[in-house]
């Protein structure tokens, strides 16, 4: 028989440097085939290095069986050739010169011996080129270093010498040189490949069915890999984020090809020979046996191992639809786990333990499921990680000579070219950001652009491009067209190989167009969209005669391609005609584009022409008509091409031309609007760029995603920043001008803040004199949450614009802009507020345009000046002008409500010390009147130096109440102060990803307290309902009396009432949270008798926290109709938390109602809306309705998958309309949206495979197998119910029902009321009275509280029995809940959003069961069992009564007209 082949030669080589001698070596990026290797001189003499699989497996183990690896070759080491330098850098260094494959063949004469390829298992750490004439020397040396082991000596012919390539940056090629050797005796193939017109073996040669242990006989294609080639054809590149995660470098020197191509071709030169040499061969006696690891695949395939190997495909195929990529990955390494356990081993079963029972391994190995496997992983991997789980893969099926296939080589190359395709798209990404950051440096010439940190990026960079994955995938090609496997691959491994090598920095398009003419010999279907890509490299190499002829070509092809090509050029059959029109503009597209980047412009207009003529005239042409995407392609490839007056001409033309008018979205698109502006930019063109800018801020609000608005506020800025810098070099007219367009492109489009051309802005502003408009342009700037160390750089800014010349009046509002932005007054700021103040003396209020709040501000300053100047007398001018001011403007009042703000009290305490006390209550008598001034002079200590401080155990409770006089307040209340830089600090724990805790939070105002700081009141009371939220009352009560103080002493008399209202609505919310519905209806009528009204979120939270009625639907109306005659505009929360809970009384009209009108709001559902409104479809058994819905919601720009909207739809498909293909249909949709399972999920899953026919206990118990594994969800009391009803009722094995039920303790659970009724129920349906009487004392005996649902089955079970009077005295022994309000103790206690226990949802500890609906439904059904309707009638007037809603009366009324229960 025949042995291994010399292809299987799998080498790693140093290779010598090609610069100097002295130069150190390099290891090959990707050394997988010997065709890979640079060729010095004729001589191919090289020292590789292996390990035998026998030795490796043993070394190996089950070592690193993480992620993908696991098995052969992972942990310990590869067992093939692929296991060393896991961590060697790939460097450009490597010359990836080819050899060329052109061969002689003379079956009757054998070749001369010139070269040798020395092989030994251990090579020592210096490897080096062995030479032919250093032979000798070689072998004793490697007899010395090899520590004992033998090697093998394999001769090959000799390689005719070519041309080595004097760059590497020509690595990109990969294209074999052509050869003027001629062929004797043998065949041409059917490729045109160069390489492979050199007379190789047909592909069922001897030399091919050597590779293979297995039967030579050819195999027809079977059903399952018909299959796979489908789902590989089908399976389309991801689409691919500006903004990535690249993975690191693929350090591993990964085996890809796993073939030596020159060996095997001079193994099918000597036909019917033996060739004995193979590093993965296992050493054997005897080469007419087996190797000794290949036994279990030579053997013959079992019935059980098909079973197994089918049961692990399905998974996997099953797991990649899903998307489920955690268990991928076990099922792969699961797989690849040796067949057999090792010593002492702790597991029963080979593979991974938890999939080992379910999933048991083949005793061998296939190639069908390593072909599953490589695809899954393929198919979930993320863009920009590592293919180095998927080159592990490849190498192991090698080592076990298993031979690959089209599948194999179709994935691997596909995952190559994917891989470089990331590559260069980060590599594209940099190139951007680079010439943004100097183009920045360049114009503000700043230190903005850092050196170091490029380099760095530059790094990484050429780590990544040293991969040379390109190179490696058209070598594995070539490789499977030697075998004849290249031939069956679909049109999309030619597209994603071509498309890679378009983005190389020079195509080979030689290697390229030979691509093409491979599909088109073997007449792949789709082969018509390969011709783009040659566009593309065209256009990069500037070829534009090469360009015209292959477009001309393509042309002459276009015109017979059918819609079937165009079908499987889109990767399906049955695509739809716009996606079918979109594939034929492609290449019109491109090729526009192409011909205008090598300066072909009047072909690339006569392209545009044609399209732009089918369009205006709508006619049915071979020719794609033109759309608003070509015309951004012109324009942009114009403006990139340097054109830009054209372009801009074009532009603006085509916005009014019928292409763009008369289909939507009615212009061209952002993108390439965004690219045009920049180019503008790059080239100095600042107005023009203004007014694209400009222009796109009137469609602003059509940009409904949150990319989309990135990007225009990025143009926005960086249009503004230019304009800015522009002015600061011009005249004053021209900066004036300039200066006025920054100002409109940030009315158009408003930016965030920008500190550094913020303060440029503003200064030139303030130089010109253009006060107005610096408040103006401080606005037009996007408020948003600064962190601490942003607001100090702010405040830094406020400080340098303050030092320019600016009016007292402007000065003001400019601080209230800055406050606006959450900027701090720092006492420079207040100084030069101060100085320009009294420079205005002398001129009346009306000619300084004074008004309150000015002064008010003027007030703030003196209280963060340095205290000691204002003791020694710097500030007494102004103080003096203060006074009179204040007498001036009547602030009396106003004033006499903020005697007691800290503002004031320092007022009082400077004027004291600065002028005496008579002359300081002369000065306040004019403003306050005589009695109020007496009383705020007399308890002041004359002489102070600083403010007083609170103690650390000072609390905020016990500060003056907010009750207390006006006087005595100012007297005995610490002086607080506000600090902008406390808020931040504390307000760190309201970020999306908060970085403190509201307990961390708390304990930092507590600090600020120490230093009689606070921090602004809205983060007070924010910090007050997270902790609400949290259950932390007392932490609520005090900071709701510290909220009161500051109300009282530090919040300015103009915005008190506003501040009031705040923390009277918070402190309602609060007590929402906390349970406390009652003082929360106390907060909510002080807020209406103020004449405010609670605001939406107040009401959303008094609607969600109505939990304890028995029609919580009519609550949320009442208080909804409410919220509306107070003039409360709803918002999403509030909407979501009646649509809610209408939806849980099965009010789905109102239900649909209020979501169409939020909609005509236009405010946009989110997935917690469309779950509400599907639960109520579901409810009323709508489930056209549900499933338009759901459809709805998953299309939505800002879905977020969340697991009640899925969960939703299966207990839909479970209990009101059962349909476990619809149900699993919506479980694979949670699975593919990588939604986690939740507790309820696997509760639905259990009752679905357990209640659903055809029932499958097996699959219900997988399921809960997978529940004990999830760690992040706890098994929980309904799941041991829906196990005792799946045993005990739907499998009738009563029995097995009791050995759960008598294990849940020892598994961890815990015998709760929902898990008796279940055991009950057993027993009423399956038992005997007498087992179920006994059970129900156990529980009582037990001390669970029964619940209603418990006697619900009680009553059901005595009915069954035929004794009625029981059930009617289980019936009468329970009790009614106060009428309107929801029983007790019958369902887990329900708590606010803090886990507090909500009042009325617990009854004390009466022994009372309390009747819920369904107690009133199964006793009205047992009376009518038993025949007695007028008693069922009797039951159901009680159950009227007792005001449930109509939906849940007609549930009885239809129980006693005898329908069937309904869920």
């Amino acid at each position: 028989m025949f042995t291994k082949a010399t292809s299987h030669l799998r080498p790693f080589i140093r290779l010598p440097s090609s610069h100097s001698p002295a130069s150190p070596d390099h290891f090959t990026a990707n050394p997988s085939l010997l065709h890979h290797l640079p060729q010095h001189g004729a001589s191919n003499s090289v020292i590789v290095q292996g390990q035998h699989s026998a030795q490796a497996g043993g070394a190996s183990g089950h070592a690193g069986r993480t992620g993908y690896g696991g098995g052969a070759g992972a942990g310990g080491g590869y067992t093939g050739h692929a296991r060393a330098f896991l961590s060697l850098p790939q460097t450009a260094s490597v010359n990836s010169s080819t050899f060329s494959d052109e061969r002689k063949k003379d079956a009757s004469s054998s070749s001369s011996p010139n070269t040798s390829l020395l092989l030994k298992h251990r090579l020592s750490k210096t490897p080096r080129i062995v030479h032919l004439n250093d032979s000798v020397r070689a072998r004793r040396a490697i007899e010395e270093r090899k520590g004992g082991k033998d090697f093998t000596v394999v001769e090959l012919e000799e390689i005719p010498k070519i041309h080595r390539r004097e760059s590497i940056a020509e690595f990109t090629s990969g294209r074999l040189p052509l050869s003027s050797t001629s062929t004797r005796s043998l065949s041409r193939s059917y490729t045109s490949f160069d390489l492979f017109q050199v007379g190789i073996p047909q592909p069922r040669s001897i030399g091919l069915r050597a590779l293979s242990t297995r039967s030579n006989a050819p195999r027809a294609l079977e059903a399952e890999d018909i299959e796979a080639i489908e789902e590989l054809e089908l399976m389309t590149p991801r689409t691919e984020r500006e903004i990535r995660t690249i993975g690191q470098p693929n350090r591993m020197l990964m085996d890809l090809a796993g073939r030596d191509l020159p060996s095997a071709v001079a193994a099918g030169w000597r036909l019917g020979g033996v060739r004995r040499n193979s590093t993965a061969a296992v050493e054997r006696p005897s080469l007419d046996l087996p190797p000794a690891n290949l036994s279990n695949i030579a053997a013959p395939e079992q019935k059980e191992d098909k079973q197994r190997e089918e049961t692990i495909f399905q998974a996997l195929r099953e797991a990649k639809q899903n998307g489920n990529v955690e268990l991928v990955k076990k099922l792969i390494t699961h797989y690849r786990s040796p067949r057999s356990l090792p010593p002492f081993s702790p597991d029963s079963l080979p593979g991974v333990p938890e999939l080992s029972k379910h999933y048991p391994l083949p005793s061998g190995f296939s190639i069908r499921i390593y072909n599953a496997c490589l695809i899954a992983a393929l198919a979930t991997r993320s863009p920009g990680q590592s293919i180095a789980p998927i080159l592990e893969i490849y190498n192991e099926l090698l080592e076990k000579d298993i031979v690959p296939d089209s599948m194999t080589y179709g994935a691997v190359i596909r995952a190559l070219a994917m891989r470089e395709r990331e590559v260069r798209g980060s590599q594209e990404i940099w190139e951007r950001q680079r010439t943004w950051g100097l183009w920045r440096a360049e114009i503000a010439g700043n230190d903005s652009w850092d050196p170091e940190l490029a380099a760095e990026n530059d790094a990484a960079i050429e780590a990544y491009l040293a991969e040379n994955n390109v190179l490696s995938a058209i070598r594995l090609f070539r490789a499977a067209a030697l075998t004849g496997q290249a031939g069956r691959f679909v049109v999309s491994i030619h597209g994603t190989v071509l498309d890679a090598m378009s983005k190389l920095e020079t195509p080979d398009v030689t290697v390229m167009e030979q691509l093409i003419e491979h599909a088109e010999s073997h007449e792949v279907p789709g082969r018509i969209s390969l011709y783009k890509h040659l566009f593309v490299a065209y256009a990069k190499i500037k070829d534009a005669s090469a360009l015209s002829h292959i477009w001309d070509k393509y042309r002459g092809l276009a015109k017979t391609a059918s819609r079937e090509d165009w079908a499987a050029a889109c990767g399906q059959r049955d695509a739809s005609h716009d996606r079918i029109e979109g594939a034929v503009r492609e290449p019109w597209d491109i090729v526009l584009s192409s011909f205008i980047e090598v300066g072909e412009l009047s072909k690339a207009f006569e392209v545009f022409g044609e399209m732009a003529e089918v369009a205006e005239k709508k006619i049915e042409s071979e020719v794609p008509s033109a759309t608003h995407r070509t015309c951004g392609v012109l324009v942009t490839a114009l403006a990139r091409a340097g054109e830009l007056d054209l372009a801009l001409e074009w532009f603006n033309n085509l916005q009014a031309s019928a292409i763009v008018t008369e289909n939507l979205p009615h212009r061209l698109i952002l993108e390439h609007t965004i690219v045009l502006a920049e180019q503008l930019l790059l080239k100095g063109r600042w107005f023009d760029a203004a007014d694209i800018v400009v222009k796109l801020g009137a469609i602003r609000e059509e940009l409904t995603q949150s990319s989309a608005q990135h990007s225009l506020r990025t143009v926005a800025w960086k249009t503004s920043f230019a304009l800015i810098h522009h002015a600061a070099r011009s005249t004053a007219e021209e900066a004036a001008r300039t200066l006025a367009r920054a100002q409109e492109v940030l009315a158009a489009v408003p930016i965030q803040l920008d500190l550094r051309s913020i303060v440029l802005h503003l200064t030139l502003l303030a130089q010109a004199g253009d006060f107005t408009n610096m408040i103006h342009v401080l606005d037009l700037i996007s408020a948003r949450r600064l962190p601490a160390n942003t607001i100090l750089r702010l405040n830094d800014a406020c400080d340098q614009i303050a030092k320019e010349d600016i009016p007292f009046k402007y000065r003001v509002e400019l601080i209230k802009a800055f406050g606006r932005h959450h900027a701090e007054l720092t006492s420079f700021v207040a100084e030069k507020l101060i100085e320009a103040y009294v420079s205005e003396k002398g001129r009346s209020v009306d000619e300084r345009d004074l008004n309150k709040e000015s002064l008010y501000t003027l007030l703030d300053a003196f209280t963060v000046i340095e205290q000691k100047r204002v003791n020694e007398g710097e500030f007494d001018e102004a103080l003096e002008q203060l006074m009179k001011d204040l007498a001036v403007m009547d602030v009396n009042e106003d004033m006499k409500k903020a005697n007691s703000n800290q503002a004031v009290g320092y007022l009082v305490k400077n004027l004291i010390f600065r002028f005496g006390a008579e002359r300081a209550r002369s000065m306040l008598d004019a403003v306050f009147g005589d009695q109020e001034a007496a009383n705020l002079v007399q308890p002041v200590s004359p002489a102070f130096t600083e403010p007083e401080t609170v103690s650390k155990n000072d609390l905020p409770s016990e500060a003056a109440s907010p009750s207390q006089s006006h006087a005595s307040s100012a007297s005995t209340t610490p002086a607080l102060s506000f600090s902008q830089t406390l808020t931040s600090s504390i307000e760190r724990f309201t970020y999306r990803n908060p970085t403190i805790t509201p307990l961390e939070a708390y304990a930092l105002l507590r600090d600020g307290l120490s230093v009689s700081q606070v921090p602004r009141l809205e983060v007070i009371l924010s910090l007050m309902d997270h902790l609400a939220r949290r259950n932390d009352e007392p932490k609520v009560r005090e900071l709701y009396e510290l909220a009161q103080l500051v109300l009282n002493s530090l919040v300015r008399p103009d915005v008190q009432a506003q501040s009031w209202y705040s923390t009277e609505n918070a402190m309602l919310i609060a007590c929402c949270h906390l349970g406390y519905l009652e003082e929360a209806g106390l907060h909510r009528a002080r807020i209406v008798q103020a004449g405010f009204a609670p605001s939406a979120d107040a009401y959303a939270t008094m609607i969600a926290s109505s939990k304890d009625t028995t029609d919580d639907a009519l609550v949320a109306r009442e208080l909804w109709e409410e919220a509306l005659g107070m003039g409360v505009k709803p918002h999403l929360f509030l909407y979501n938390t009646v649509i809610s809970k209408l939806s849980k009384a099965r009010k789905a009209e109102g239900a649909l109602d209020l979501f169409m009108r939020m909609k005509s709001e236009r405010i946009r559902p989110s997935s917690v809306t469309y779950g509400a409104v599907i639960n109520a479809c579901c409810r009323v058994g709508d489930a056209l309705s549900a499933e338009t819905l759901f459809e709805e919601m998953t299309c939505q720009p800002n879905f977020r998958p969340r697991v009640p909207p899925y969960n939703t739809m299966m207990q839909f498909y479970l209990q009101t309309q059962p349909n476990r293909e619809r149900f699993l249909y919506y479980y694979s949709a949670l699975q593919r949206a990588r939604v986690p399972p939740s507790a309820h999920t696997y509760k639905l899953l259990l009752d679905a495979y357990a209640t659903l026919p055809p029932i499958d206990i097996p699959a219900m118990e997988l399921v809960f197998s997978h529940l004990i594994a999830d760690k992040s969800v706890r098994v929980q009391g309904t799941h041991w119910a829906s196990l005792l009803s799946a045993y005990g009722i739907h499998a009738g094995d009563v029995k097995k029902a009791k050995e759960v039920f008598d294990k849940i303790p020892e598994q961890g659970g815990n015998y709760e009321a929902v898990v008796w009724e279940a055991w009950l129920n057993v027993l009423s349906q399956q038992g005997s009275i007498e087992q179920l009487e006994e059970a129900h004392t156990k529980m009582l005996e037990s001390g669970v509280q029964p619940t209603a649902y418990v006697y619900n089955v009680l009553i059901n079970g005595y009915v069954r029995a035929g004794n009625i009077g029981r059930a009617r005295e289980v019936f009468e022994s329970m009790g009614d809940s106060v009428t309107g309000v929801a029983a007790p103790n019958n369902h887990p206690v329900l708590l606010t959003s803090s886990g507090h226990a909500k009042p009325s949802t617990q009854a004390a500890g009466t022994g009372v069961v309390y009747r819920e609906p369904s107690t009133y439904e199964s006793m009205i059904r047992a009376e009518v069992t038993c025949g007695d309707k007028q008693r069922a009638a009797e039951v159901l007037q009680r159950m009227e009564e007792r005001g449930y809603p109509m939906a849940v009366y007609m549930r009885g009324k239809a129980a006693l007209e005898g329908e069937p229960p309904k869920f």
